[in-house]
């Protein structure tokens, strides 16, 4: 599943090897998680267009529409036919564990490499736990795993990833810059996106439920008791608002599906914790005046891995949970 056979012998081609699987499951995952994403939506609006189409081909009827009749159902039918096959094939649990692993493959192979740079890669047994790791305990780790990931294999052999240039060496400060500061303003980015996301989501969904309340007391139906609106409700029953009720119910059900398929407002707030959190860490061990020492800057790096390695976790629990339906 790697670039290179052959077990190279200068260390920073080791460190490039690593890199380059790296690079490599990262954009499986990318391309495995923009596709569900693109099929959700897709999935979303073929229903709701499929519904309208019918809905509105049924409320005018064939004597207005003419021959455009049987084009306006046959689309609506065709459109609803395509749902729960889009939802069986491109939005299959298989295919959103395949996401989540492909991710977290990329995540554990990049928290390795960060780790070796910084001597912070946990000793072999029987080695110095004070010294840095050697070149093949990274090898060893990186293979370990991808391991986990054989099954995947064809994912990643149909996969060209874009070659970047990436370090073999890092300073402190380089570290900090690249990888600390990097996925402090990462988190914050993706919180606010998945923020904003969740919010025009809500707004859109409580409009929806406005629209179906008002046709659903001009359809007589849905009157509340309390409002003291029998009369008014015997006098208000409109025909026409009946499909249109059922329309906007079903947009309704689809914007809070997709909510919860898309797991906005949890990535927001675990987002911009974790954020917080590094943040946090950063500036607390900024402020140590022994920061530099070897020792303090090799539990910061550990710290702000175990950081990153546990909202990953958490990201990696919750989606499976949401593949296998808990």
């Amino acid at each position: 599943m790697g670039h290179d056979t052959a077990a190279p012998a200068d260390p920073s081609q080791v460190v490039q090897s690593a890199w380059q699987d790296q690079d490599l499951w990262s954009a499986v995952a990318t391309r495995l998680g923009d596709s569900i994403r693109r099929w959700r939506v897709a999935a979303a609006v073929a229903g709701v267009a499929g519904l309208f189409l019918t809905v509105l081909a049924g409320v005018l009827g064939e004597r207005a529409l003419g021959s455009r009749h049987a084009w306006l159902v046959t689309a609506g039918v065709l459109l609803l036919a395509l749902v729960p096959y889009i939802r069986q094939k491109m939005l299959a649990p298989e295919r959103l564990q395949a996401w989540v692993r492909a991710r977290n493959v990329s995540e554990l192979l990049k928290e390795a490499v960060y780790r070796h740079l910084m001597g912070a890669l946990p000793s072999e047994d029987g080695a110095d736990p004070a010294a840095p790791a050697p070149p093949g305990a990274l090898a060893r780790r990186c293979r370990a795993i991808k391991q986990t990931a054989q099954d995947l294999a064809g994912l990643a052999a149909a996969t060209t990833p874009e070659r970047r240039s990436r370090p073999s060496t890092l300073t402190l400060d380089e570290y900090v810059a690249q990888r600390v500061d990097g996925q402090i303003a990462w988190y914050k980015k993706k919180g606010e996106e998945a923020g904003q996301s969740a919010r025009r989501l809500h707004a859109a969904e409580f409009l929806l439920g406005l629209a179906a309340v008002g046709l659903g007391a001009l359809s007589g139906r849905d009157v509340p008791a309390e409002a003291g609106a029998q009369a008014a409700q015997q006098m208000v029953q409109a025909a026409w608002a009946v499909p249109w009720l059922t329309l906007v119910a079903a947009a309704a059900s689809a914007v809070t599906a997709h909510l919860a398929a898309a797991r906005l407002d949890e990535l927001a707030n675990r987002y911009y914790a974790t954020y917080d959190l590094l943040k946090g860490l950063r500036d607390e061990w900024l402020l140590q005046p022994d920061h530099r020492a070897p020792e303090a800057a090799r539990q910061f790096v550990d710290t702000i891995e175990r950081a990153i390695s546990s909202e990953n976790g958490a990201w990696v629990s919750d989606w499976n949970k949401a593949a296998q339906g808990g």
